[in-house]
């Protein structure tokens, strides 16, 4: 959504709670903007007024991202059906066409079959625990993918980028000295870093990576 639609939103909340003070700065209405951008208008429009019918108080973001997840969101299987869904396969596909059924299920359902294992389930001889772990594992999953959409698409690529450069600080610290008793060493011996990097002093390559994380913390907000 854009900033003008974005003003609407904010001028509906202020409007059906005219007591509370409801993004009261432009720092405020800022923050506001930049972690509701990435929703459309319209089913943004409709989660704000559902939770102005209400509710008594203001929503907060993370109210109005839920509401939003449930306004446009793909009905997922509960944990009974998407064992039924599993089950099914099995008996229909067996351990001799594994590729397809595993093709035959949800995208949701099949992670929860993966990190069972599809031949588990064609060969237990004990359905009953393996059915306990997959609604845990099942569970688990759709929590994640919930979390997954209510949270900023720019926050989740700054969130992976971040990561990628914890892993690679930690490949940093593994990298020996460039000489030894021995004489001078490979620097890209053991590590899939650079060779311009290895050549640079660790504390050189720890700023490096604390200023690229800041940078990308900056381009989330």
């Amino acid at each position: 959504m854009n900033n003008k639609q974005f003003d609407l939103i904010r001028l509906a909340i202020k409007a059906a709670y005219p007591g509370h003070p409801v993004m009261p700065d432009e720092n405020s209405t800022r923050l506001w903007y930049s972690m509701l951008a990435d929703l459309e208008y319209g089913p943004c429009e409709v989660a704000v007024k559902k939770l102005i019918a209400t509710r008594e108080f203001p929503p907060k973001i993370s109210e109005i991202r839920s509401m939003y997840v449930q306004v446009v969101g793909e009905r997922l299987p509960a944990p009974g059906e998407a064992w039924e869904l599993a089950a099914k396969a099995v008996q229909k596909y067996g351990p001799y066409q594994a590729e397809e059924g595993m093709a035959s299920l949800p995208e949701i359902v099949r992670k929860a079959v993966e990190s069972i294992g599809y031949m588990q389930l064609c060969t237990s001889d004990n359905i009953t625990a393996d059915r306990a772990h997959f609604f845990r594992v099942y569970g688990e999953l759709c929590s994640r993918k919930a979390e997954e959409k209510q949270t900023p698409a720019r926050i989740r690529t700054a969130e992976t980028e971040i990561r990628r450069i914890e892993a690679r600080k930690r490949e940093a610290d593994k990298i020996p000295d460039h000489t030894s008793e021995n004489g001078p060493r490979d620097p890209s011996a053991g590590s899939r870093i650079t060779e311009n990097e290895a050549d640079m002093p660790k504390t050189d390559r720890m700023k490096d990576l604390e200023a690229l994380k800041r940078r990308l913390y900056a381009r989330s907000e």
